[in-house]
């Protein structure tokens, strides 16, 4: 997983974002080990230039993209609606692989279906609700240290949580 925090408010010169720009493009462009892209957009700016340009680096890996339309909290459900519908068929239109869906921090909406569609891309299964205890798992436990406030590592069974 990568994160680039901030990467359309950095202040800085043209030709610095235009260095960054190449090096985040040949990144997304040609990294084997990512298995998709996850796109977070304010829901009141979605699909800025920089979004566009982010999205055509990431074209020629024909992986898929999921889009959060972050902050829809600020939206009410008829205002959000059609901005993600707007965004869906951008990005068909485009011809992307791709998704999106309404997203909000604050009031943890959202979050089920982003994990779902990061499950799917890393195939991964969710764990059944009411599985605690059963199987053992094999961890590395830390053990606390000696007088010398020295720590060991030592392997260990423990239920899985």
């Amino acid at each position: 997983m990568v994160d680039l925090p901030g990467y359309g408010y950095a202040r800085a010169p043209k030709d610095q974002k235009h260095v960054w720009q190449a090096l985040i493009g040949g990144y997304l462009g040609r990294r084997p080990q990512l298995s998709g892209l996850i796109l977070i957009m304010d829901i009141r700016h979605p699909l800025t230039e920089l979004d566009r340009s982010l999205l055509d680096w990431f074209r020629p890996s024909g992986r898929p993209v999921h889009v959060l339309l972050s902050k829809s909290d600020k939206f009410s459900r008829s205002q959000a609606l059609p901005v993600l519908r707007q965004v869906r068929a951008e990005l068909i239109d485009a011809g992307f692989n791709a998704s999106a869906q309404l997203f909000s921090s604050p009031k943890r909406e959202g979050l089920d279906e982003a994990e779902a569609v990061v499950r799917e891309w890393l195939g991964v299964a969710k764990k059944k609700p009411g599985r605690r205890g059963r199987g053992r798992v094999k961890c590395l436990g830390i053990a606390q240290g000696t007088r010398s406030g020295r720590r060991s590592g030592r392997r260990s069974d423990s239920s899985a949580a």
